[in-house]
């Protein structure tokens, strides 16, 4: 629901309060139900990303994932998509990482991704994992998990 930008950088060693020059490692779509997604589609088998993106960041997304020809179904919302930053500090030998939150979003932009999950057959799996955006209830997992056990749909 909250996909990412993941980026990765290497520093001998992180001097807090100065300038730190950094290496870029890599710069990669990421978020939990998105990295299963890719790694659906790179064992073959059909898959649709899902989740909300926004601005440039939300288009780096899109176009990374092309790239890499994992489906997708974004929805668009006002702001941009989070960025998350992993340090790796080679002296040390030790990760830092830093999750920003994400785009706001609406009871609209919910209900839409409501409807496409709606669509879902009989036999499919759908993963829903990681952060919830904010703007977005932290129990809404559950409560989808107990309406498609409602509706018979699991």
């Amino acid at each position: 629901m909250n996909p990412a930008v993941d980026e990765a950088i290497a520093i001998d060693e992180v001097a807090l309060g100065d300038i730190n020059r950094c290496d870029l490692d890599a710069v990669d779509p990421g978020g939990k139900g998105l990295n299963a997604s890719r790694v659906v589609a790179r064992l073959g088998r059909r898959t649709v990303a899902l989740g909300f993106v926004g601005g440039v960041t939300g288009e780096l997304v899109r176009a990374r994932l092309d790239a890499e020809g994992v489906p997708h179904a974004f929805d668009d919302v006002p702001g941009l998509t989070r960025i998350n930053v992993m340090v790796l500090e080679r002296r040390l030998a030790r990760r830092t990482r830093r999750y920003l939150p994400g785009p706001r979003v609406s009871a609209a932009d919910l209900e839409r991704l409501r409807a496409r999950l709606a669509d879902v057959r009989a036999g499919e799996t759908v993963i829903v994992a990681g952060s919830v955006p904010p703007g977005v209830a932290p129990t809404v997992y559950g409560d989808g998990g107990r309406a498609a056990r409602a509706s018979d749909r699991r």
